[in-house]
């Protein structure tokens, strides 16, 4: 179990920042969910950065809870952002303006995802059960 919080100054590399401090999680998550949530991590971190006051000493809130095959990551800001994206699920590529690719991505990758605290803080959360084993296919003979 990771239960993390970091406050990001905004800029740049708060994306790397963010990603970077995603690494722990590694033993915990399967391959396929660490690359969803790094791509996640980053989309929402860069959708922060866009959407923050230019005052050099803003910070970014990243809260990430990490269980075996689970994750939920929390991406907020001090100033509420205005937002219509209170959706939990797929995200239709029609609901969103032009720029917010990023939100849109969250939206295809993420198994649950939403906009919280008046559109403060937007969230993802991936697995909630470990895979089950592969089916196993046979060949059948007629006869």
């Amino acid at each position: 179990m990771i239960d993390l919080e970091l406050l990001v100054p905004v800029g740049r590399s708060a994306p790397s920042v963010a990603r970077q401090a995603l690494e722990p999680a590694r033993s915990l998550l399967m391959p396929d969910q660490m690359n969803e949530a790094t791509v996640l991590v980053s989309e929402l971190v860069t959708d922060a950065v866009r959407r923050a006051d230019p005052d050099p000493d803003e910070r970014i809130r990243v809260r990430m809870n990490v269980r075996l095959h689970e994750i939920r990551v929390e991406v907020g800001q001090s100033v509420p952002q205005t937002s219509s994206l209170e959706r939990r699920g797929p995200l239709d590529a029609e609901a969103t303006r032009d720029e917010d690719w990023g939100l849109r991505i969250v939206g295809r990758i993420a198994d649950r995802w939403g906009v919280d605290n008046e559109g403060a803080t937007t969230w993802f959360e991936l697995g909630s059960q470990p895979p089950g084993p592969e089916p196993e296919w046979r060949q059948l003979r007629g006869g």
